[in-house]
């Protein structure tokens, strides 16, 4: 049996309101149906957040449709369950999804696993799988697991699909459910979304595979995935075989962090910035992060405008977030602590406040500002506010 297992396309993510970076997305999505395609697999499994939003715009819903249509037109089955971006709040009261939608599209070729229809069989595969639980619902996340675990058998390749940051694969503070919580269960393969970087982990028994998203959603993200890609897995389970098939046409995204403290600074910098753009054939995005002193802010800001200038239509944007030396020292100087440290100690038995503070402290870190900063909040406010009525 050949499977295909998929995560975190995020369709419709305008990342920094950026129109292209949304078309990124699509072009990933796009660019992994073509290869799914061509590989002609048994079962395509997507384990959350097809969409960045419950609500996806008309253009980024027919994406989907599209990619799926091709998918399921091939001969695969697409299993997929929710991600946090794929559940919203319903005015009817519960969750909202476009999930429904797309089975409604698709009858029988897509299956979405939840608390209606929890599991299926596909010859001697069976795939279980639970939609996403925050971390305040964790009991509820495994009693369902329990009670899923039923169904799985003991024979076959049993597989489980879930969208859930599980410890100690990643950090604690991206993860609701404890490996131990969940090791006992008779799966054979974890199939994991919501953590966007690639990770694998075997204890002998098991495999646990974070396939990652298929484009960089947050700039955390950049530096890992220029060594190890964004792409999917093909398993066979026949051969026990595991290949992650890496995607090529993902946009270029450059992170430069620089002291500068001379004309000279100046001039290496935007020749390492040229000589990036120059070496890419895909206009990349670069995000300079430079500390200086007050006196050469200007020079700095001529020489970013000039370079911006010089090679227009080569690259897709070039941000520079310039820092005073003298402000770098001050924030120093008053606090050294980790501010996320300082959120988690300020708000340790407030789990909900805790996550959305520490989110959004992330998206300003990285970049967010104005309206994207503004929408992003609104999106993170509306889905904690969802999470505190229901637990």
């Amino acid at each position: 049996m050949r499977i295909v297992h998929i995560a975190d396309t995020h369709l419709g993510k305008r990342q920094y309101g950026i129109l292209e970076r949304e078309h990124d997305l699509y072009n990933a999505f796009d660019e992994a149906v073509e290869k799914i395609v061509r590989m002609k697999p048994d079962i395509v499994i997507h384990s959350g957040d097809i969409f960045d939003s419950y609500k996806p715009a008309p253009w980024t819903l027919l994406r989907a449709v599209n990619g799926i249509m091709r998918i399921v037109e091939s001969g695969a089955l697409f299993v997929a369950v929710q991600g946090n971006h794929d559940l919203g709040p319903s005015p009817e009261g519960g969750k909202d999804s476009p999930f429904p939608l797309l089975e409604r599209i698709f009858g029988e070729k897509f299956v979405y696993l939840g608390k209606k229809r929890p599991s299926i069989e596909f010859g001697d595969v069976v795939i279980c799988g639970i939609p996403y639980h925050p971390a305040s619902m964790r009991k509820q996340l495994i009693t369902s697991m329990e009670e899923v675990s039923k169904r799985a058998g003991n024979n076959g390749f049993r597989i489980m699909v879930l969208h859930q940051g599980i410890s100690p694969f990643l950090v604690e503070y991206k993860t609701e459910i404890h490996k131990a919580d969940i090791e006992r269960f008779p799966f054979d393969y974890f199939a994991l979304g919501h953590y966007h970087n690639r990770k694998e982990h075997s204890d002998g028994r098991r495999i646990y595979v974070y396939p990652g998203s298929t484009e960089n959603i947050e700039e955390r993200e950049v530096e890992e995935s220029k060594e190890i890609g964004k792409g999917f897995f093909l398993l066979d389970t026949d051969g026990e075989k595991r290949d992650f098939v890496r995607l090529e046409r993902i946009r270029p995204y450059h992170i430069i962090k620089r002291r500068i403290s001379s004309i000279m600074g100046i001039d290496s910098l935007m020749d390492d910035v040229r000589r990036i753009v120059l070496s890419e054939r895909i206009p990349p995005m670069i995000r300079i992060r430079a500390s200086t002193r007050e006196d050469l802010m200007d020079e700095i800001n001529k020489a970013h405008k000039d370079l911006l200038d010089e090679l227009e239509g080569r690259y897709l944007r070039i941000l520079l977030d310039l820092t005073s030396e003298e402000t770098d020292k001050i924030v120093e100087g008053a606090s050294s602590l980790d501010i996320e440290v300082l959120l988690r100690d300020m708000f340790k038995e407030r789990e909900l406040e805790r996550e959305l503070g520490i989110e959004i402290y992330r998206a300003f870190r990285e970049g967010k500002r104005g309206d994207d900063l503004r929408s992003f909040v609104m999106r993170k406010l509306e889905r904690w506010l969802n999470e505190a009525n229901i637990s």
